[in-house]
This record gives structure tokens, C-alpha cells and sequence, in this order.
């Protein structure tokens, strides 16, 4: 492995001139040795870091800073003071096809759940370049500038984070090693309408696994149908919505369908009147998932999240109806009530009107409440309702991009309990909010936006370099990850053939190289999908994929497994 050269050594400071020349020749030794072993595959350039006397005293220099800054700042990220931004730093890759990665987090990822600590400095290669659109939080452009990614208006980048979605046509004219922030055909999630109809849809086919969305109506197309439910239940409670709205922007309560302007466009859902409760006050819980791929589905939920409250207290009488503070959760609404309680310090976690997914968890265990079942409900809630829209994305995303890997996707998920503790989808949003108001926002959202970009896996490259290669590349690893068994086609019925307990180090197909890959960068995310028990999700998907089938089929013949423990791919340390 790639030896760091920090600024300390058994606590003591290291002077530059105390450097030894053993230093210089351990990395070239250790460099020669990645080489020969092919562990950067098509990458060799970055091998170039048989590091100058020169070049390792400047970093030596700035070390101490560096690392003073990571002391203070938790992974490198210190909202609170001007931070000193390290220079840009590669995870060595695990699996023999895959390419080298931006770091996200400076400390080694070993110190949690999955990682990689082989880090190296970038050295040959330009400073990678990100280009914001319609963006204007803080988490984001700090993870990018701690990262040590450059500032660029042109199209001369390696990351676009837009803050809204983008035209089809401009997913046409992205390379191998760009990444932008959304997939093709986002509103097919973000809008209730279309989301709601797609879960509708799977209701119908699997009534029992997609029953976490309360009844809907999508006015006026489902006028009828409302009144017809509102004659037989009089006594339901409704919530009426905006199509395509966010920030709890046009909602409220009602009882019967008069008081509704007729021909409104608008959901009327009906209402969890038995919410779960907090002292008497509702509460929702927003947590983030993030999709890297929907050819194989590849889907990760943060086990952070936020639990915000409403301010006024829950009740249902005529006159509590109109109360929005009441009933609906949604920061920007509560904000403008004067009995909104702000978090001043992080670790006044579990008081006020915004508490962390943790401070919950130890409340409701506080109650004798188990957590664990909540979890199970709401990974599955999460993985069948990105089954739900697989078909209409993926097909848009074989349509209008060029490689599986350019596109990625960070979905805010809301989630009500009621008050048995069951699990219910309120929406999705497709641009969570990522500003950081509070103490408590900064504290979860700027490391959730490090991991997450992290776990994406930026690339990179000398764009003139790397151009006439691109194409050889690409197709290359298309044909190592689907055709990978000789004489036959890559049909789902050849997958029945397979040994999967033989596919292990170069033999791997790139499709589960680069998703194990990206696994072991997963931080504070868990993965949902793939899986190993894939069977129990596998009928729902409209349409059986091979990738998916082929990653979970391997899933399962390593189960127990760790990805560096599979023969052949474990490194020697």
C-alpha cells in the first residue's frame, strides 16, 4: 500500500529536514509495485508521484495545517472557521479495471463503516473542475472546494451540479468522465402526480408490497372517484396538494369536496389522523437517498436524517384544520411561527423544532419503541419506490446518455409514522433542500454531501489525453461487462449458466467491479440494491435486467463476504 508521508510521527512534529531518503524510496518502491501489479489499469499516468525530495518537503510544510484543520473540521469539513484546503487526493481503486477516485474526505475511510484508506496526492493531471448552476448552498460547494476541486464557468469540467433539472439534450454531449447531479426524466420522482401514479400502478399488480402511499386522487382527472370515496367515508380527513410544489407551498386540510374550487389541478390524499406524536406535536422525518446508477439499480440511504416538527399542537377540530402549523412539518413553513425553537449548537440534539434521525432513535427507545423495524420499513419503502420509476428512467437514460456512470441523484424522501409505528410516504424531492440555517443542519448535511460525492466517484483526466482514448475504452469495458462468457449471448436466460462463485478478481465482470467499487467509498450510506436476498424484490420489477440480475445473482454466491476478501482481489497490506 501507498505510504502517506504525514507532518506528525508518535506525536511529534517532523521537520523537512529531517526527511529521509528511505521515504523517497519507500514510495517508488511501493509505486513499482502497483505498477507491476496493475492496480491503476488504465490510469498509469498518476503512477508519476516517485515523489522529489523538493515535492515532499512543501508537503511536509503544510501538513501541520492540514492536519490541524481535520482535528478541528471532522473529515476535513469545518463550516465553522475559514478551513485550509488540502490539495487533491486520490482513492487508490480495489478491483484492477476501475480507475483511481477523488477523495471527498481526508481522513482515512477505514475509521468507519467501509472505505478505503489508500490515498494518494494527484500529481501529472490538471486540478479537476466543478461548474455550479442555480445553486446557492454552502454544503456542496464546500465539499467541492475541500476536495480540492476549481471553479469554472466553461465546459471544461468534471462535475455540474445544477440546482435544477436538466434538458435531455445535454446528457447527448457528456463524456466517460463527466458526472452531473441528475438522471433524465427526474420529474418522473419529483412531480406527486407522476410519482404517485407509478406507485399506484405497481398498487394494482402488488397490492400487499407497495402499500405504504395513502389514497389519492389526481384532480380533475379523479373527480369522481373522490367523491364517490368522500360519500362512503364521510368521516375521512383530506390533504390537499400541489402537483408540483415544494416547501409545503399550497397545502391544507379539508373535510368534503365543496370546499374545493372546482377544477382545481391538485392531489387530495387522505390524511394520517393518527399521526405519531411527540408531546402532542407531529413530526416527519426527511432522509437522503442517493442513486448512482438505474442500469444496475444502484440505490443508498443515509442512515442520518432529519425529524422536523411542527409548532403548533396536533388536533383535528374544525378550527386546528386551517391550522398549518399544526399539520404541516416543513421547515420553511415553521420557521414563521413565533413558537419555532432553532437549534443554536449542534449538540443540542433532541430539543426544539428540529431533532437528528439519532436523537429519535433514543427518544423512541427511551419509550420502549424499537427503532429497528422503523429502519426495515423505510429501506423498503425507499427501494420499492425506485422500483417503481426504473422503467421510465432507465429507459430515458439508455436513450439520452452516453455512459451508465454520468448521471447521479440525491432525493430528500418524507417519512410519517403513525401512531402504531407504520411507515408512510408523504413525497419525494428531487432538489432536497441543502441550505444549513442551523447548527444541526451543518452538522449532518456537510458530511452527508462529503459522503455522497465520495461514494459517486469523480475521475480525473487530461481531457486532450484521454480523448482519442475514450471510445476504445468505453467500449471495452462494455463488452468485459455484459458478454463476459464466451459462445453466448448476454440474455437473462444465459445468466442460469453461470459460476458465480469463480467470478473473482480480474475475472469479474467492469459492472460489478465499479459497483463493489463504489460500495467500499459508501462512508454513512447503507446500500439497498443491489442485494443478496434480491429474490424478494425481484418480481417487482417490471422488467428483469441483466446487470441486476448478474450483480445480486454474485451478491449471493459471496454472501458473508467483504468486496477485499474475494480471492484474488485482496491486497497485501
Amino acid at each position: 500500500m501507498f505510504t502517506r508521508i504525514m507532518a506528525r510521527e508518535n506525536g511529534r512534529n517532523i521537520s523537512p529536514s529531517k526527511i529521509r531518503n528511505e521515504d523517497t524510496v519507500k514510495i517508488r518502491d511501493d509505486v513499482k509495485q502497483m505498477k507491476d501489479s496493475h492496480t491503476y489499469g488504465t490510469f498509469l499516468e498518476i503512477s508519476n508521484i516517485i515523489a522529489h525530495r523538493d515535492a515532499i518537503t512543501a508537503h511536509i510544510n503544510k501538513g501541520e495545517a492540514e492536519i490541524a484543520m481535520l482535528e478541528k473540521g471532522a473529515g476535513g469539513i469545518c463550516p465553522s472557521s475559514k478551513p485550509i484546503y488540502p490539495q487533491v487526493r486520490l482513492v487508490l481503486p480495489s478491483f484492477p479495471d476501475c480507475d483511481p477516485t477523488i477523495a471527498f474526505t481526508v481522513l482515512p475511510y477505514s475509521q468507519t463503516d467501509g472505505g478505503d484508506d489508500k490515498l494518494v496526492d494527484l500529481c501529472d493531471l490538471p486540478r479537476p473542475r466543478v461548474k455550479f448552476v442555480g445553486i446557492g448552498n454552502n454544503a456542496v460547494k464546500t465539499a467541492f472546494k475541500v476536495a480540492g476541486f476549481k471553479r469554472t464557468k466553461n465546459n471544461n469540467w468534471q462535475a455540474l451540479w445544477s440546482g435544477g433539472s436538466l434538458k435531455t439534450e445535454y446528457f447527448k454531449q457528456l463524456n466517460a468522465y463527466q458526472k452531473v447531479n441528475h438522471f433524465p426524466g427526474t420529474w418522473e420522482v419529483g412531480r406527486k402526480d407522476k410519482l404517485y401514479s407509478h406507485i399506484a400502478y405497481m398498487k394494482r399488480r402488488h397490492p400487499e408490497d407497495f402499500n405504504f402511499l395513502p389514497r389519492f386522487f389526481v384532480l380533475p382527472k379523479d373527480s369522481r372517484d373522490w367523491f364517490i370515496d368522500f360519500e362512503r367515508q364521510p368521516q375521512v380527513c383530506y390533504i390537499v396538494k400541489p402537483k408540483n410544489s415544494s416547501r409545503g407551498r399550497g397545502v391544507h386540510l379539508l373535510r368534503k369536496p365543496a370546499e374545493l374550487q372546482q377544477g382545481k389541478e391538485c392531489i387530495v390524499q387522505h390524511y394520517i389522523i393518527n399521526a405519531a406524536l411527540i408531546e402532542g406535536y407531529k413530526y416527519d422525518l426527511r432522509l437522503y437517498v442517493v442513486v448512482t446508477s438505474f442500469d444496475p439499480l444502484r440505490v443508498y440511504l443515509y442512515k442520518e436524517g432529519l425529524v422536523r416538527f411542527a409548532t403548533e399542537k396536533f388536533t383535528l377540530d374544525h378550527k386546528g384544520l386551517r391550522q398549518k402549523f399544526a399539520h404541516v412539518t416543513n421547515y420553511s413553513v415553521n420557521r414563521k411561527n413565533s413558537k419555532f425553537q432553532q437549534n443554536q449548537h449542534s449538540y443540542q440534539d433532541g430539543h426544539g423544532s428540529k431533532w437528528s434521525l439519532s436523537a429519535l432513535q433514543k427518544y423512541l427507545a427511551s419509550q420502549g419503541v424499537p427503532f429497528g423495524p422503523i429502519w426495515n420499513q423505510i429501506c423498503d419503502i425507499v427501494l420499492k419506490t425506485m422500483i417503481a420509476v426504473e422503467p421510465q428512467i432507465s429507459t430515458l437514460c439508455q436513450l439520452y446518455v452516453p455512459n451508465r456512470c454520468c448521471c447521479y441523484e440525491l432525493y430528500g424522501f418524507d417519512i410519517v409514522l403513525d401512531s402504531s409505528f407504520k411507515a408512510w410516504l408523504l413525497e419525494v424531492n428531487t432538489g432536497p433542500a441543502l441550505q444549513c440555517p442551523t447548527a444541526l443542519d451543518r452538522h449532518i448535511k456537510y458530511r452527508m454531501v462529503a459522503d455522497m460525492l465520495h461514494l459517486i466517484g469523480f475521475v480525473p483526466f487530461n481531457r486532450e489525453k484521454f480523448k482519442q482514448q475514450e471510445e476504445a475504452l468505453r467500449q471495452a469495458r462494455l463488452m468485459r461487462g455484459s458478454i463476459f462468457v464466451k459462445g453466448k449471448r448476454s440474455t437473462v436466460k444465459s445468466l442460469d449458466s453461470v459460476q458465480y462463485t469463480s467470478m473473482v478478481g480480474p475475472d469479474l465482470p467492469f459492472v460489478i467491479q465499479e459497483g463493489e467499487s463504489e460500495f467500499i467509498r459508501r462512508g454513512q450510506f447503507e446500500r439497498l440494491y443491489p442485494r443478496e436476498d434480491w429474490e424478494r424484490y425481484g418480481n417487482l420489477f417490471e422488467v428483469p435486467r441483466y446487470n441486476n440480475i448478474l450483480y445480486c445473482r454474485w451478491l449471493e454466491a459471496h454472501s458473508g463476504s467483504s468486496a477485499r476478501e474475494y480471492d484474488g482481489l485482496k491486497k497485501d497490506e
